[in-house]
């Protein structure tokens, strides 16, 4: 009931359809990545992309913050099994996710993470089709379809995920994030 209370405000409030916008895949990879405690070691930000270094170096700040609450993220991707792994840390800790700009492509995983999964005011979760170099697209579907079905999503959420190119990225409107079960919490109006 709670997430069709959010999306007919959103929707009430006029809040931006579902839009599908080019994506570059050079800026899924080519962000360095940082990791930062906040808040006295209640949060936790990950921002840049999802390399194979962001689980190992996750592993060693978690064992700093044993009062963890949230895991912010501020990502454009990177590498799905990366992004998988810090899913399976934060849902371990039981902390929440929240994105204050933009969670894009590998980073949506990682934000189904969350127990309870929060975005600012005007932030994107952006999803499409994961890449691989020599790769094909339909060979990683099964790969992701699995992972978002382990969180719950939908299976119409993911066809659309699934449906959009590599090349693309389509940002899903917050009457369809919520409706889809995919923010869990909402909206918030968390600010650094």
């Amino acid at each position: 009931m709670r997430y069709l209370t959010v999306a007919f405000l959103l929707l009430a409030c006029g809040i931006a359809r579902a839009q599908t916008i080019p994506s570059s895949p050079t800026a899924e990879f080519g962000t360095p990545y940082e990791i930062r405690i906040l808040n006295d070691g209640e949060v936790i930000e990950i921002s840049g992309s999802f390399s194979w270094a962001v689980p190992q170096n996750l592993s060693v700040v978690l064992t700093r913050v044993p009062n963890l609450k949230t895991v912010w993220l501020d990502s454009p991707g990177g590498l799905v099994l990366a992004a998988l792994r810090v899913k399976d840390m934060i849902r371990a800790r039981g902390a929440g996710t929240h994105v204050q700009k933009l969670c894009a492509s590998a980073c949506t995983l990682a934000f189904l993470g969350g127990t309870e999964r929060t975005i600012a005011p005007g932030a994107r979760l952006g999803f499409h089709q994961a890449s691989a170099p020599n790769v094909r697209p339909a060979q990683l579907d099964p790969v992701m379809r699995r992972a978002y079905q382990l969180s719950d999503v939908p299976a119409p959420f993911i066809d659309h995920v699934l449906a959009t190119p590599p090349q693309s990225l389509w940002v899903p409107s917050m009457a369809e994030l919520a409706s889809a079960g995919i923010l869990a919490g909402g909206v918030s109006k968390n600010t650094r």
